[in-house]
């Protein structure tokens, strides 16, 4: 019995493997990278590193009209580096907190929901916008590297969509912004997946595309990438030769922005808020 039950199992182990190798047996779920054009300076309306230079360029009448129409810029920490940057270039924002009112500016506050709750952020930015919508004049939703996963994606893009359609519903301007990366690529596919949704879905909207500028080179403008899978390059992440103003240095898993590069990256973002308002 022992000689034919071995029999048998090496009979199921052949088969199984000639057919793993005429027809691939695999097991991954992971999210196939399929982009569109990475140098989104020839997609109209998305604003990434172009909008660097774009803002240098602007004068001071143009800049400061970004004070006298309002903004919210609601957010977790990446967002708090890009809020830190915006105040180092002169353009600070007034805190904003559940209940507060907008009255004239920019506004940013941090979400109460936490990081990896996506869902509920969509409600509490809602509640905010919503409230103060007669002075408002653009809206920006940030996620965290933290609210993009592939098992949620699709319910996560489904929620955003249904928020940004009830916004403009309602007179708003909305700012979108492409998920932010981290260092470890094992993470990264599925935010990769979201900003190509978030390209082709918003094509009448202005995009700032944090994905595309924070991986990039700020000296060399070199893709930083393995296996076509984008990162968080190493001279914008934070680490300890260059942290985080607020968030300290990261671990590969995190994406947060060195102090110096976000005084750079946030004149694009604050370039993205001056088209969106104009």
């Amino acid at each position: 019995m022992k000689n034919i039950s071995f029999t048998k199992n090496i009979t199921f182990f052949l088969c199984l493997l000639a057919g793993c190798i005429l027809f691939s047996c695999s097991s991954s779920t992971t999210t196939p990278v399929t982009n569109p054009p990475a140098d989104t300076t020839s997609i109209a309306g998305v604003i990434g590193s172009n909008g660097i230079t774009a803002w240098d360029k602007l004068d001071a009448a143009e800049r400061n009209k970004l004070t006298t129409w309002n903004t919210l810029f609601i957010h977790q920490s990446v967002g708090q580096d890009l809020e830190d940057g915006c105040d180092f270039n002169g353009f600070p924002m007034d805190y904003f907190a559940r209940g507060g009112t907008i009255v004239k500016g920019l506004y940013g506050g941090l979400f109460r929901a936490s990081n990896g709750s996506p869902l509920e952020k969509f409600a509490e930015f809602k509640e905010y916008a919503l409230a103060n919508k007669s002075n408002l004049k653009v809206v920006c939703f940030k996620f965290g590297y933290a609210d993009i996963e592939e098992g949620t994606r699709t319910s996560v893009q489904d929620g955003y969509k249904a928020m940004v359609d009830e916004l403009k519903a309602n007179g708003l301007r909305v700012l979108h912004v492409t998920p932010p990366l981290v260092y470890d690529v094992a993470y990264n596919a599925p935010k990769m997946a979201v900003r190509s949704w978030m390209l082709t879905t918003f094509k009448n909207d202005i995009i700032f595309d944090l994905q595309d500028i924070e991986s990039k080179g700020l000296a060399s403008g070199v893709r930083c990438e393995d296996a076509s899978v984008w990162r968080i390059c190493d001279d914008i992440r934070s680490t300890t030769s260059c942290p985080s103003k607020g968030q300290g240095v990261d671990t590969p898993a995190q994406g947060h922005l060195c102090e110096i590069a976000a005084r750079t990256l946030s004149k694009a973002f604050l370039y993205s808020l001056y088209m969106a308002g104009k």
